[in-house]
């Protein structure tokens, strides 16, 4: 067994550190409580692989590169996740007769015992790195592809929406106008209304506090990031994810990379993010978040998109706050648009929502139903004093009605897509407000009586002042001072902020559907230390 007083003395004698180099990897060490090649790894001094080839020659075996083996698949299948937990591969017979099993860590003798009564025949060990073992794993099981849509050679969802668009305005009437008003003035309060009334609530309850873990006590995290077309993206997400303050020896981060996306790969690459961070390749049909927690080694798992800037301890509250919750609280979401303190359970997205990797695992992955689970489960998803800053999107929440009762419901759905909803309703308010200030009266009377013209100024006005409001109180609640400004101007970003969204639903009904894509491939690239793993789904 190599101890870790070993590990430094192998290192140093095969060049691999130097003794200030080791001094203050050492001392890091003890400082989070992570093994020392990780922190040697992480901190981009050493070598993946140089690791893993300086502990196999201390174990007494073979170094195997096994993007190079050949996966025997008349070989006994085993549970993945078995593997996966376990850290171990049979590849194929050897030219004696054993089987070559892959595996990351010792092979001691109990644990070689334990492979092969697993296997059921002799067996010859070889070490590998965890990342190439994982890589081998899922290229060895590939998991199902999710279900996708083609809209090849059938009718495009973005003309359907302009048909209705253009006979909508052929057909537009008096009465339709002024449902449409109505309609727009009665969402646009009730989203305004119900944030505040959240906010309101969130803050008497206080500012949520949660004793902080010590460095040695925080638990190994994962970060997952799916990644579609978003070549620009990159440089900024890179820096993004770099300002995140957590023990980079306890980090990992998996970069969910299309494998056709070749821009996007090659922004990737050219980035050069840390040496924590692992490139996987997802092909078409697959859910990318469910790839990557396949993927995840860690105990703790987060899903951030591409443009989303976490603050920098968000991943240490969240640790802390699953730490001290409940058995009944299996993750913790951070805002990113609302003070979710206020609310007894709050709405699980795919981004921001911290878990157990082993809850979220048995929970099935992320998904539009995550939260809809969860609460079928007797479960819940705590709020967390946490921000994730991102740019407009359109969720697509679906009925949770039969599983959460009509009240919850509600409230998920105001949450999830009330942002959105109210941001794609306000031009029509917007528009109304112009239109009174422009035209005669007596022509606009001929469209909206003046009643509804009344409602909708109200509603505006009033929407806006409780905008204004819940932004300033969730800046304070949260100590953003600097925000305060920005929320007293929150009407004028509203235009760009309005253009952003409706570019995004846009996007959303033309952007074509994963059955489109390439076929499925299988591949593994190295880029210098770095394995990029390919999810082959045959």
């Amino acid at each position: 067994m190599v101890h870790p007083e070993s590990l430094g003395p192998l290192l140093l004698d095969a060049g691999l550190v130097t003794p200030e180099q080791l001094a203050e990897a050492e001392t890091s060490a003890d400082r989070c409580g992570a093994p020392l090649g990780s922190v040697l790894v992480a901190n981009g001094v050493l070598a993946r692989r140089d690791l893993f080839r300086t502990l196999a020659a201390a174990w007494n075996c073979g170094y195997l590169d096994v993007s190079t083996e050949w996966l025997d698949p008349d070989l006994p299948r085993h549970d993945p996740a078995m593997l996966f937990r376990d850290a171990w591969l049979p590849l194929h017979h050897d030219d004696e007769g054993y089987v070559l099993v892959a595996t990351s860590q010792e092979p001691t003798p109990e644990r070689v015992a334990m492979i092969e009564a697993a296997v059921g025949v002799p067996v010859c060990v070889g070490v590998t790195t965890d990342w190439d073992l994982d890589e081998a794993i899922q290229r060895a099981y590939r998991p199902s592809p999710t279900p996708a849509l083609s809209t090849s050679g059938g009718f495009n969802r973005a003309w359907l929406v302009i048909a209705v668009a253009v006979l909508a305005l052929i057909f537009a009437t008096g009465p339709a106008i002024a449902a449409l008003v109505l309609l727009a003035s009665a969402g646009y309060l009730l989203y305004a209304g119900f944030t505040f009334a959240v906010c309101l609530r969130g803050a008497r309850a206080g500012r949520p506090v949660t004793a902080a873990l010590d460095e040695r006590d925080l638990p190994a995290y994962t970060v997952v990031v799916p990644l579609l077309d978003d070549a620009d993206a990159v440089p900024d997400l890179i820096a993004n994810l770099g300002a995140i303050d957590y023990p980079a020896a306890k980090l990992e981060i998996i970069l969910l990379l299309a494998e056709d996306d070749h821009e996007t790969i090659d922004a990737a690459h050219a980035a050069e993010p840390p040496a924590t961070t692992k490139f996987v390749l997802v092909p078409a049909g697959a859910a990318a978040t469910g790839v990557g927690l396949s993927f995840a080694r860690g105990s703790h798992v987060v899903s951030y998109g591409a443009a989303d800037r976490p603050e920098p301890d968000q991943l240490r509250k969240a640790a802390a706050a699953l730490h001290h919750a409940g058995a009944g609280t299996v993750g913790v979401q951070a805002a990113l648009d609302q003070l979710l303190p206020g609310l007894d359970d709050v709405p699980v997205r795919a981004t921001s929502s911290h878990f157990r990797t082993d809850a979220l695992r048995r929970l099935g992955g992320w998904d539009a139903d995550l939260g809809v689970r969860v609460a079928a489960a007797g479960l819940r998803v705590g709020a967390l004093d946490s921000t994730t800053f991102q740019p407009a999107s359109v969720p697509r929440p679906r009925a949770p009605f039969r599983a959460l009762g009509a009240r919850r419901a509600l409230g998920f759905l105001l949450l999830t897509g009330g942002p959105s909803a109210a941001v794609l309703l306000s031009p029509v308010l917007y528009l109304v407000f112009v239109a009174a200030l422009l035209l005669p009266v007596h022509l606009l009377d001929g469209v909206l009586p003046g009643w509804v013209l009344g409602t909708a100024l109200a509603s505006l006005l009033g929407g806006v002042a409780l905008t204004i409001y819940t932004s300033m109180m969730a800046a304070f609640h949260r100590r953003h001072y600097r925000l305060v400004a920005r929320a007293l101007l929150s009407p004028l970003h509203s235009s760009r902020r309005t253009a952003d969204t409706y570019r995004a639903l846009w996007q959303s009904l033309v952007r074509r559907s994963d059955g489109e894509k390439s076929t499925h491939g299988s591949r593994t690239v190295h880029s210098g230390d770095r394995s990029v793993a390919t999810a082959d789904l045959g």
